[in-house]
């Protein structure tokens, strides 16, 4: 089980309190923006989440920071496309805004080919050498898509294409 105190040495934890830049930049609450064809431009993958997840009908979303969005999302419980789980079709439209933000941001993109530890998602609440670890495996999907991303454009360009 991976922890905070390794962190960056054993594997990169996606969480806004993550010890590296990577970590902190692939949460879906970065504020990181992305345009997404036929949905919109927004300022964190966050407040697309919540847009697509609340029916497309909040335009509040495609303005509001990462946080925000989530502070907001909350609110909105029932206007949640999600009440019983994701389906595979959501999840699929939810990858792409994860690829549209990887697309649109090179840095972001560059820094996700350099990485070779392994992804993680935790939460941990109190001090990082006594604290209490959350793992949300109904959000394994995220991580093994970015894995999948990271694999995909390592492959590209080894193969000898940079543009």
């Amino acid at each position: 089980m991976y922890t905070p105190n390794t962190d960056g040495i054993d594997h990169i934890n996606i969480y806004t309190k993550g010890e590296t830049q990577l970590g902190r930049d692939l949460t879906n609450l970065s504020n990181i923006g992305l345009t997404y064809p036929g949905y919109g431009t927004f300022k964190s993958m966050e407040g697309f989440w919540y847009y697509y997840l609340t029916g497309c009908q909040f335009q509040e979303f495609t303005t509001t920071n990462g946080f925000q969005s989530k502070s907001l999302g909350k609110t909105l419980k029932e206007f949640r496309v999600d009440k019983e789980g994701l389906t595979e079709e959501q999840r699929e439209v939810l990858k792409e805004g994860i690829r549209c933000k990887l697309r649109q941001n090179k840095d972001l993109l560059e820094s996700l080919i350099s990485s070779d530890l392994p992804f993680s998602h935790y939460y941990y609440y109190g001090s990082k050498e006594n604290c209490k670890i959350h793992y949300l495996p109904q959000f394994d999907w995220i991580v093994e898509e970015i894995t999948r991303i990271r694999t995909v454009c390592k492959q590209y360009y080894k193969r000898g294409n940079y543009d």
